[in-house]
């Protein structure tokens, strides 16, 4: 019955797989028994059983299928039930094969439960029904929307689209071409109140970076011996900068109007550096900025990885460790 209604619908090879014997935490024992064998049992056991009334009425859609349709197939095929069964144990098994398939494709994207995207260049040459499974499953994990082919077309169709270009997906869910993904945003969430991040620094001290899991330390020192720090501890980067005034040291996330200072060519916003290297506008939010007294000094960032080359006089150097497991 519930094949039927999302054929009739519309559905994907999910809908055709019917419901599953074991979803999460739910088991259902007896999905795979018809209602001739329960009733046989029930009448050999001397079992009682009640008929709940409103499933003779046709007016809903299940008992229309179940009363009126289901007689009819049975009639030009009285091995119907079971045919169907089959025929859904076998696509049950092809849409796990695809599921399993998608899944990969999806990871080797970068797509995460924080950024929703799909690299364009390795979606576009899948076959179409690898390409359909990957989108359909990426807008599973957005939200609870209803999703059916004509909603996956149209994000499909953002491949061939301009930058920038848009779609409604319903549920103030929105697919957006950006450079060479099409990037998914739930509009309900608050997009950059939750990447608000600011660690003030000290020099000589060591900080966690919650943003990049690491720890952090500006020091004077050019050589430094992690051993008399944290043991199992390696320096795993190394920065150098000159500085006047070592005030105040702060590691946050991007804000509009960010500029880096260049020596012989200047201040450079941060937002033209993100366009040339392609990061995503929800991913510039994201990205640790070191600060000092509101100049940036490091996009703390292994795409980018800019550190300003003047903030003072070559006299005062100062060096920026990153520090991680080893």
């Amino acid at each position: 019955e519930t094949i039927l209604m999302k054929l009739i619908r519309g559905c994907g090879s999910d809908g055709f797989a019917g419901i599953n014997p074991n979803q999460d935490k739910i088991i259902r024992p007896l999905i795979e028994i018809s209602r001739c064998e329960i009733e046989n049992y029930c009448q050999n056991n001397k079992l009682d059983f009640v008929t709940d009334s409103s499933n003779l009425n046709c007016e809903y859609t299940r008992n229309k299928i179940r009363n009126k349709i289901m007689p009819i197939l049975k009639e030009i095929n009285p091995n119907f039930l079971n045919t169907i069964t089959e025929s859904s144990k076998i696509i049950s098994q092809e849409n796990n094969y695809l599921a399993e398939k998608a899944k990969y494709i999806i990871k080797s994207c970068g797509c995460n439960e924080e950024s929703l995207f799909l690299d364009i260049n390795k979606i576009k040459s899948l076959p179409d029904v690898l390409k359909n499974k990957v989108i359909y499953m990426v807008l599973k994990r957005i939200s609870e929307i209803s999703i059916c082919q004509k909603k996956v077309n149209t994000v499909l169709s953002l491949i061939t689209k301009n930058r920038g270009k848009q779609i409604f997906l319903g549920k103030n869910i929105i697919a957006k071409k950006e450079f060479d993904k099409i990037v998914f945003y739930n509009l309900n969430k608050k997009r950059n109140n939750e990447s608000v991040f600011e660690y003030k620094i000290k020099p000589e001290e060591i900080i966690f970076i919650k943003q990049i899991e690491k720890y952090i330390l500006v020091s004077k020192k050019n050589n430094l011996d992690t051993g008399n720090i944290f043991a199992n501890m390696i320096i795993l980067c190394k920065k150098s900068f000159y500085c006047d005034n070592l005030g105040r040291i702060v590691v946050r996330n991007y804000k509009t109007g960010d500029k880096i200072f260049f020596s012989g060519f200047g201040h450079k916003k941060l937002k033209k550096i993100f366009s040339e290297k392609k990061i995503l506008n929800d991913e510039r939010f994201r990205i640790p900025l070191l600060a000092i007294n509101s100049q940036i000094i490091w996009i703390m960032d292994k795409r980018i990885d800019i550190i300003s080359n003047n903030a003072g006089v070559q006299e005062k150097k100062y060096f920026i460790y990153i520090l991680g497991d080893i």
